[in-house]
Order: C-alpha cells, then structure tokens, then sequence
C-alpha cells in the first residue's frame, strides 16, 4: 500500500520492511530486524529450553498472519520458498491488519506467527509470548525509506530525508 500511493504520488516518502522491484523507485536502507516465531507461553512452549525450534516442530501448528500487502508477510513466504516451503501448506488460524491484534491472538493461544522482535519485547518481557529461531532459516530483514526517483522532495521532505539517513549512515539501493 505504501508503495502504490508513493506511485500514485499521494506521498513523496514511505518507510517499508520490504523491497517491492520497481524502477521508479529508490529504496535507502535504515536497518535490519530480525523476525522471530511467536508462540503463547503454553504448556507446549513452555516447556522448550531451547531458543531455536526445528520446522519440524512447527510445520503442523496453525498461523496468524499478517494481511497479504504485508512487508512481515512477504518476507517470511520468500524465506520459505527459498528454503523449499511452499507458503500455502501453512494452516491459517486467522489474518489480521493490526500487530496488537497478532500479539493478542498469539498470546491466548489462538496460534503462532512470525513477527519483528522488536514489536513483541514487551510481551516477552512479561511472560506473556515467548519467541523461538527456526532451525536454518535466516529470518533477518531490512527496513528502507523509499522515494520515487523522478519526484523531486518538498524542502521538509527533502531535509528529513538527509536527516533520517544520515542518523542511519546509509545510501541508496
């Protein structure tokens, strides 16, 4: 969706977790976040000492996932398909456009879901989610700001910009 009205010139910047290939635009990358598996602090997940679970172990369990546009969402199906996993044999318990809601469904047990660490600390913190690797799959992503390149920034635009990327030390991709 950020990238469409970018395109359809609604905004002159966006920020996305992923790289969507269109030569009009031009993607600056801020950061990486790593994306974790989110599990309920249930009697099953309780119970693994380990911070790395096999596919295996998960392969049967029902998802939450985020809506189709979402950058969270398309990261994790490439990184399954590039490691041989074809998205549509995941069982889906529910898609929701809202983090909150995916930490709440995940937390009362509805299912499990792959999510930023960073959007889920707080519940680690307080016993409510717990967070797991998936044994050989990298779920490491970036962050980009994304500009169309034919159109130029408003001078407030163009001024965050050189101030987001500079705090970030970055270029373009």
């Amino acid at each position: 969706q950020v990238v469409d009205e970018l395109l359809e010139k609604k905004y002159e910047l966006g920020m996305v977790g992923t790289v969507i290939e269109n030569n009009k635009l031009e993607y600056h990358k801020l950061t990486e976040d790593k994306l974790v598996l989110a599990t309920p602090c249930n009697k099953k997940f309780s119970s693994i000492d380990s911070s790395v679970l096999p596919f295996e172990a998960i392969k049967d369990e029902s998802f939450i996932y985020r809506e189709s546009g979402s950058g969270t969402r398309q990261e994790f199906e490439k990184i399954f398909i590039r490691h041989g996993i074809d998205p549509s044999s995941i069982k889906i318990a529910a898609r929701f456009n809202s983090i909150d809601a995916i930490k709440q469904a995940v937390s009362q047990g509805l299912g499990i879901s792959v999510m930023s660490y960073i959007s889920i600390e707080d519940y680690i913190s307080f016993g409510r989610m717990k967070a797991f690797d998936i044994e050989g799959i990298d779920l490491t992503r970036a962050f980009y700001i994304v500009t169309h390149k034919k159109r130029p920034l408003s001078p407030v635009n163009s001024v965050f910009l050189k101030y987001v990327l500079d705090s970030y030390n970055t270029s373009a991709k």
